[in-house]
Order: structure tokens, then C-alpha cells, then sequence
């Protein structure tokens, strides 16, 4: 159990990326505690799942790049980093950033 003294909201940090807490809250007085709250449950963000149905296309001087964006994990997505390599298994080079 931990005491906060009077507050309306707990700042939980550190917990790691995917990590689930169930919580209660009770009120105290000189008398005693109050009843417990209902649970509430929450869980941290964690990264973005694997990108499906990539495809790449060529075309007269270029190529063509296009996938499937996995849905988010808590927050959305805020770039895509492109890797390009000149053999299956030899991708190594960061072309850039994609959004």
C-alpha cells in the first residue's frame, strides 16, 4: 500500500513498454477507510506491430513502395524508416523516413 496523502491523480513512470496495472483507490480519515473504488486497468504503449503486404513495384527509373500499416499500439505512428539493400537478406542502408 502507498500513501499519498491529498491527491486526485497518480503519475506512474518507469513501468517499461506493455505493461498492464490494475488499480483501487480507497479514502482515508481519522475514522478509517472508505469503501474501495471500482478497478481500473491500464496498460503502457509498446511499438508498433509487424507492416503487412509490402510490395514493390518498378517502373521507368524508379520503384514503388507500398504496405499495409499495422494498427496502433497506444499511440500513433509517427514515421516509417525505410531500409534498402541490393540483395534479399542484405538489407542495410536507411534511405530515409517516410509519414
Amino acid at each position: 500500500m502507498v500513501t499519498l496523502g491529498t491527491v486526485s491523480d497518480l503519475d506512474r513512470s518507469g513501468l517499461g513498454d506493455d505493461v498492464t496495472k490494475e488499480y483501487h483507490v480507497v479514502a482515508v480519515n481519522i475514522v478509517g477507510e472508505g469503501l474501495d473504488s471500482l478497478d481500473a486497468d491500464a496498460a503502457t504503449w509498446t511499438v508498433p506491430d509487424t507492416i503487412t503486404d509490402l510490395a514493390a513495384v518498378g517502373g521507368l527509373n524508379k520503384i514503388i513502395l507500398s504496405w499495409t500499416s499495422p494498427g496502433e499500439t497506444g499511440t500513433e505512428i509517427t514515421l516509417y524508416t525505410i531500409y534498402v539493400g541490393t540483395t534479399a537478406g542484405t538489407v542495410t542502408t536507411v534511405i530515409g523516413t517516410h509519414f
